[in-house]
């Protein structure tokens, strides 16, 4: 039983890092298209003569492309082991974006829940309060 509980929680832990895989190349793929349109965006303002928004806008365009290319050409086991390393090195950081998601989760979830609700039909026992 042990060994068929090992061998099962191998193949989900092969199939998550092919997911990861798969959708990191394509968030990366995406990443470097919103670079090169920002690019563009910032070659505008520059010439409209506007330098310091295209300097801030080059600087994301940058930011974006280098993750997008770091998407595209790591793997799942490299990307797994870089978050380990910045959670390790950043535990504070990595404790506030643990915080952040289980906020904007829970406000997800309200709201959702919220109009899932106001669908629900009236029984003719209940009432719905506001």
């Amino acid at each position: 039983m042990g060994t068929k509980a090992h061998e099962l929680g191998g193949e989900a832990q092969a199939r998550i890092r092919e997911q990861l895989d798969t959708r990191s190349t394509q968030a990366g793929e995406q990443l470097v298209s919103v670079g090169d349109a920002l690019q563009r965006s910032s070659e505008q303002l520059r010439g409209e003569g506007k330098d310091t928004p295209a300097k801030l806008v080059e600087g994301v365009s940058r930011r974006a492309d280098d993750l997008g290319r770091y998407l595209r050409t790591s793997d799942a086991n490299q990307i797994l082991d870089d978050a380990e390393g910045i959670a390790r090195r950043n535990p504070w950081l990595t404790a506030l974006a643990g915080a952040a998601a289980g906020f904007a989760a829970s406000r997800f979830l309200k709201a959702s829940s919220g109009r899932r609700y106001d669908r629900r039909p009236l029984t003719g026992a209940g009432t719905r309060s506001v």
